[in-house]
Formats: structure tokens, C-alpha cells, sequence
């Protein structure tokens, strides 16, 4: 979604002929060109987190996976160890 909010700020100002009103609420302050620094900002720092949750994912993933193999290794040297009885 704001992906696409940016694209139509982006729109708005270089094809629309005249601007529309502003936006209400807390950054109806703001001129279009301050509100696409503000979304672009914003948007940035999304994608950073998802790319950073993705990573966090993929590394929590790894980890689990070296604990398994370690737990394996661990109960296969164990077994070795052991005389039958």
C-alpha cells in the first residue's frame, strides 16, 4: 500500500495540473513534496525491516539446524561409546 501511495504523490506532482487539497489529520501541514519525502522515508524503512526479519528468520533457521545436527552427532558418538550388552 504505500508503494502505491507513493506512486500517486509522485503522480500528482508531476502530472497533475493543479494540486489537490492536502490531507487532514496530524501531517496536514505538510506540502506534496514534504509528504513524498515522508512516505519515501517511511517506505525505506519498511523495506529494511523486512529484508532485516527475513534475515533474523533465515539465521534463527540456520541455527536450529546446527543444533540439530550437533544433538545428532552428539547421541552418535554417544551410541558408539557404549559396549552391547
Amino acid at each position: 500500500l504505500m508503494i502505491l501511495f507513493v506512486g500517486y504523490t509522485v503522480a500528482v506532482l508531476f502530472f497533475a495540473p493543479t494540486l489537490p487539497c492536502s490531507c487532514g489529520g496530524i501531517i496536514s501541514l505538510l506540502s506534496w513534496e514534504q509528504h513524498l519525502v515522508f512516505n519515501l522515508v517511511f517506505l525505506l524503512l519498511s523495506i529494511v525491516g523486512i529484508i532485516y526479519s527475513y534475515h533474523l528468520k533465515n539465521t534463527h533457521i540456520t541455527n536450529q539446524q546446527e543444533n540439530v545436527r550437533r544433538n545428532f552427532d552428539a547421541q552418535q558418538s554417544q551410541g558408539k561409546d557404549r559396549k552391547p550388552i
